[in-house]
């Protein structure tokens, strides 16, 4: 189905956000290759667009999050109001949201054996038997899940993530308006008094200050990782550890949210640690409690802090 190119521009005038417009424009774009090819815009009916929708979440591997089904539905919902109330299609067309949709896949949270495993593997390395660089892509590929477990960072905002961000006497993330979604900077507080933590941040951050990136290229480059990288190198551990490869970066941002919401966290201090501007985003984290993620999970730092591990010996 081909879509007037000035409909979708006259439709993202409205919007001011440069955010808000990309996504919205990829939201479209995502679904299009899915609409039976004698339909067009104006014969589209909600059977149809809901088809597509479905065919695309279940097309995904890994399963798109909840936040981005909704976004894409919200999206085309959108679209199409703007199109009936300009008159350019006849009957306005509507898809319903995930928790409506009888079907919608599932999205998984790793479980506390998985954590553990993962954590395992990425100190069960002897660094002597590699280069420097490849000891630097380690000790960052244990930052990278240090902020995914403990600070349920988004994908883009550990991409974005600069030196100065990282306060290492108070153990807090400074996140800027300028990687986080919705363009609001938050603070997000990391655990106090780890030992094994403040080690990961030593060995990665070292005597490095100003606006030198937390994660970098390989190859020297002084610029940020894409966050492709981010999610290749998420991957790469999890199949060391024999951890199943189609989590990604947001599963381990809502294993974060449910270990706070375990732990008795309250609701209004883990939506602003996360960034959620509506708590309702954070409550449909409740509805991935059904596999044991943490319920009586101890830290998982300790899980290598407290073991006989040589490595962690070595980085000590």
């Amino acid at each position: 189905m081909d879509i007037p190119k000035n409909y979708i521009n006259l439709w993202l005038a409205n919007y001011e956000s440069t955010h808000t417009i990309d996504s919205y424009r990829r939201c479209l774009q995502r679904i299009l290759p899915y609409f039976p090819e004698d339909k067009t815009v104006e014969t589209l009916t909600s059977i149809d667009l809901e088809t597509a929708i479905m065919q695309w979440a279940k097309s995904c591997k890994p399963r798109p999050a909840n936040t981005t089904f909704n976004a894409t539905v919200v999206a085309w919902n959108s679209f199409y109001t703007f199109l009936f109330e300009s008159k350019r299609v006849p009957e306005k067309v509507k898809c319903k949201k995930v928790r409506q949709i009888d079907g919608m896949p599932t999205r998984e949270v790793p479980t506390l054996a998985e954590a553990k495993a993962i954590w395992k593997t990425l100190y069960a390395i002897d660094l002597d038997m590699f280069d420097h660089n490849t000891q630097r892509r380690i000790y960052e590929d244990r930052l990278l899940f240090a902020l995914m477990f403990f600070a349920g960072l988004r994908c883009r905002e550990l991409r974005g993530l600069k030196v100065q961000d990282i306060d290492r006497k108070r153990m807090q993330v400074h996140l800027p308006e300028t990687i986080t979604k919705g363009n609001k900077a938050r603070t997000v507080q990391l655990p106090l008094g780890n030992e094994l933590l403040e080690k990961i941040l030593d060995n990665v951050i070292g005597n490095r200050v100003g606006t030198s990136p937390v994660f970098m290229p390989l190859n020297g480059d002084v610029r940020h990782v894409t966050s492709k990288t981010i999610v290749e190198r998420v991957k790469n551990v999890l199949e060391a550890s024999d951890v199943k490869t189609s989590y990604g970066p947001h599963d381990f941002r809502s294993y974060y949210t449910i270990q706070a919401l375990e732990k008795g966290i309250p609701m209004s201090v883990v939506a602003s640690q996360l960034g959620h501007t509506n708590i309702n985003t954070t409550n449909r984290y409740h509805q991935l409690r059904n596999r044991q993620v943490v319920c009586g999970d101890p830290d998982l730092l300790n899980t290598v802090n407290g073991g006989n591990n040589e490595d962690n010996k070595k980085i000590a």
